[in-house]
């Protein structure tokens, strides 16, 4: 019986693990498989090169449950150069992180860890190393795998790690979808910054603007008091620091104004386009699993790019020929979470008849009906105290993200009056730190755990710390899964396919015409996903947001 029959009459579960030539990722012109390794259990593997025909190997595992450590990373290179899909139902390096967020995903360092493996993977040159070394370092990397599956193998039945493999799967397809760029709008784009740049530029010569000791010099020189210093003991001319001197000092508004527009320059419109892959599409690389709950991006971080009405930056971002962009949004998702969670019965209430909770929190702070400046206020307030935010703190965090002006005095007060009107939250805030002090770790209403040894330290702030991550938490993460949900939910429209997510956002290309019927449906399909997952049946409606246009809005 030869390699490939052994492993097509292999009745368990089988890892594989591929080699590239170096750090190249499946889109790029000169990406190529090398060799995939196969193993049949944690003593047992074999290596297959790709000078060879390898369409038997892959006609035998195309009906093996498949298990890798970054399964997306075998799974869209075999997909692109092979067709390949594969069943992959465990991947080691999201259950390693399921099990236990602080530890290493790492399979090296893991194998280390767990089975006392030496560094056998410290040397390897990727790119120019012997075929035979490259070959044992993949069956290595194999069989460790398979090592680290049979040591977790009970935790990957939690119905919790099912729904994150789910959802990785949806999060494969949307990163080997991309997203299209326009190079004629990121052009048009940067120009337009460039000359905002120009006109905002201080006129402060001898100046370097990008120092920022030279600039708190010229500032103090031009009898701004900067008061705030940086860890190092230099004052401070940061976004925090100077922004309750803006209204103040025109000088300092000016060097925000232009800080803020070389931030978009240099952060994005310079940066994109080294993103672009020949297909013309960016390939954002997705993590489903983070320590909040939450799934994270990179190469390039979307999730950073700017919510900006004013120059709107999103509109780089484009659907093929034929198409469409839907950007779709979870609206108040957290809030509705924490309303579910806390619980809290006066927010229920609110939601349940369809009230604006912003308009409602702004009514009850000043006592009648408050304008739409005092609306903006209460989105700060609610979205600032809701996890146990500090009156200081809150006053930056109410500024920077919202615009709204509180002094410290006037944001206490804000405080006792918002717990006040939702006393669920304050109870919810103190069973939550007495039982993250018990217990040192945290589990949301759909099963995910964070681990909060922190709460422990001898540091008070420390230890508070870790009881406002244990309180977001319980939130972030619960509404991360709701939007998690969704994007589960769009893979049944196939002329839908995900292109990119931020947070509580998923976008997606449709053929032109479409309209808005997947978009209307979502939000119940996800909470069907997560009746079906988990029980879940909320007792407050979820809704959601979408605009349907040429770019991502």
């Amino acid at each position: 019986m030869n390699n490939i029959e052994r492993i097509y009459n292999h009745k368990g579960p089988v890892v594989i693990d591929i080699e590239t030539p170096g750090q190249v990722d499946p889109y790029s012109p000169d990406a190529r498989v090398l060799m995939i390794g196969v193993a049949l259990s944690p003593t047992e593997a074999y290596v297959f090169s790709t000078e060879y025909d390898i369409q038997p190997l892959l006609k035998a595992l195309e009906v093996k449950p498949l298990i890798a450590h970054n399964a997306k990373f075998e799974r869209n290179w075999l997909r692109k150069a092979y067709g390949f899909e594969g069943n992959f139902f465990v991947d080691t390096m999201l259950l390693s992180h399921y099990v236990n967020e602080k530890q290493s995903t790492g399979l090296e360092a893991l194998a280390q860890e767990f089975f006392d493996a030496p560094p056998y993977g410290e040397n390897i040159d990727y790119v120019n190393e012997p075929w035979e070394s490259y070959a044992a370092y993949c069956a290595e990397d194999c069989k460790y795998t398979y090592g680290l599956y049979e040591l977790w193998k009970f935790r990957a039945k939690d119905p919790y790690f099912y729904f994150i493999m789910e959802f990785s799967r949806a999060v494969w397809d949307m990163e080997y979808n991309g997203i299209g760029f326009s190079m004629e709008a990121n052009t048009s784009l940067h120009t337009y910054l460039l000359d905002l740049e120009g006109k905002y530029k201080p006129d402060a010569p001898g100046v370097n603007l990008n120092s920022p000791q030279q600039v708190a010099k010229w500032m103090v020189d031009s009898g701004v008091p900067l008061t705030h210093r940086t860890e190092t003991g230099k004052l401070s001319v940061s976004e925090d620091a100077t922004m309750h001197l803006r209204s103040r000092y025109p000088l300092v508004d000016q060097y925000r104004k232009w800080k803020d527009i070389r931030s978009l320059i240099v952060k994005y419109t310079t940066k994109w386009p080294d993103y672009v892959m020949p297909d013309g599409r960016i390939h954002a690389s997705y993590f489903p699993l983070t320590g909040t709950g939450r799934h994270s991006a990179k190469n390039p971080n979307m999730q950073q790019v700017p919510r900006d009405p004013e120059h709107k930056m999103k509109r780089v971002f484009i659907p093929e020929a034929g198409c469409e962009m839907v950007s779709w949004d979870a609206s108040q998702v957290e809030l509705r979470v924490a309303a579910i969670v806390a619980p809290d019965e006066n927010m229920r209430k609110l939601y349940a008849e369809g009230v604006d909770i912003h308009q409602a929190t702004a009514d009850m702070m000043v006592g009648g009906t408050a304008n739409s400046e005092e609306r903006q206020q209460a989105k700060a307030i609610n979205f600032g105290f809701l996890y146990g935010m500090g009156a200081t703190k809150f006053t930056t965090h109410a500024f920077k993200e919202y615009g709204a002006v509180f002094s410290e005095s006037d944001a206490w007060a804000a405080r006792e009056a918002y717990f006040d009107a939702y006393p669920g939250l304050r109870e919810w805030h103190e069973r939550t730190e007495y039982y993250v002090r018990r217990n040192q770790e945290l589990t949301t209403i759909f099963g995910r755990t964070r681990h909060l040894d922190e709460v422990l330290s001898n540091e008070p702030r420390i230890a508070y710390h870790a009881i406002r991550q244990g309180i977001n938490f319980l939130v972030q993460s619960a509404a991360a899964d709701i939007t998690h949900a969704a994007i589960i939910s769009l893979r049944n429209h196939k002329e839908a396919r995900a292109v990119a997510s931020v947070h509580d956002s998923v976008v997606w290309e449709q053929p032109t015409g479409t309209g808005d019927v997947i978009a209307k449906n979502l939000m119940d399909e996800a909470m069907q996903t997560l009746n079906r997952w988990f029980g879940f049946e909320s007792p407050i409606p979820f809704e959601a947001e979408w605009t349907i246009g040429e770019y991502w809005t």
